[in-house]
């Protein structure tokens, strides 16, 4: 489980049962494609048109297959490449140029640089990312949650753990609603977004690791 959080858990962003709505008819192929890197887009632009994010979200696994279905509260500070995200046992602190990953079952933090992690613990070069290594598509339109939202599904040039990547982006707003992973073994891992607050006033001290507040912890230096 902590590799997988670790490797997903900013898809966090996930931001914000379905009701299925046709899909309005398109006369040209290859719209869907640029329909939906066109949506991936947007919603990289509206996410970096914001100073500072709060984020309470929820993380949910699921594989009907092996009957597992575990959700989790989560909260982000986002403001520029500097983060603090919290979830279960884990909690992730980064100034933009260092990450500390504090693991609590194990009494370990781990300290690595910030741009090694940076393309999955933010989600500015996540969308980035869908951008470039990915090949994105628009599905259909869709209620969820009371909103009308676009799922783009953004499938990766290269084989990884992940085959898929579908995100729910709402209407009008290009505001991201979710985003959830699809592995090769029939699970998926979901980011849903509780509630939003843009551009609140946080401290640069929120995102500075003090060894003082984690006693007893062994400090693991990676770079």
């Amino acid at each position: 489980m902590k590799n997988i959080q670790i490797n997903i858990i900013i898809i966090i962003l996930s931001v914000f049962t379905s009701i299925m709505i046709n899909a309005q008819p398109y006369e040209r192929s290859d719209y869907y494609k640029e329909k939906g890197h066109e949506l991936i887009k947007k919603a990289g632009d509206k996410i970096k048109s914001y100073e500072s994010l709060i984020l309470d979200f929820k993380y949910i696994v699921e594989n009907k297959e092996n009957n597992i279905h575990e959700s989790s509260p989560g909260k982000t500070f986002l403001k520029g490449d500097k983060f603090n995200i919290s979830l279960d046992d884990y909690q992730y602190i980064s100034d933009g140029n260092t990450v500390w990953t504090y693991l609590k079952d194990v009494g370990e933090i781990h300290v690595s640089y910030a741009e090694n992690l940076e393309q999955s613990m933010n989600p500015v070069y996540l969308l980035q990312d869908f951008q470039e290594h990915y090949e994105a598509k628009l599905i259909r339109q869709e209620n969820y949650a009371g909103e009308l939202v676009y799922l783009v599904d953004a499938i990766p040039n290269q084989p990884q753990s992940f085959f898929k990547y579908r995100t729910a982006i709402i209407d009008e707003t290009y505001t991201l609603s979710y985003i959830k992973a699809y592995d090769r073994h029939g699970g998926t891992y979901k980011i849903r977004i509780e509630e939003i607050h843009k551009n609140p006033t946080i401290s640069d001290e929120k995102f500075i690791f003090d060894k003082t507040d984690y006693p007893d912890m062994d400090i693991i230096d990676l770079r």
